[in-house]
């Protein structure tokens, strides 16, 4: 991601249940072009993934999204 879209992410407070499955997590993304956020990961959401997206499109109404996202 930071090689080719200059894009620096982490998870912090990684947490797995027994299957080690993950639990809960923290989330934290910097686009490093003004565009930065973070979001906690709880377990899953019926019909969303969990992530973030950055869209570069001029007519784009979501240029950036972190956390749920629906399917």
């Amino acid at each position: 991601m930071k090689r080719d879209y200059g894009i620096d992410f982490s998870f912090k407070n990684v947490k797995l249940d027994k299957k080690k499955k993950i639990k809960s997590l923290d989330l934290y993304v910097n686009c490093n072009d003004g565009y930065k956020g973070s979001a906690s990961f709880a377990g899953n959401v019926e019909g969303s993934y969990f992530g973030f997206y950055r869209d570069y499109g001029y007519f784009t109404l979501k240029h950036f999204v972190v956390g749920y996202i629906e399917k």
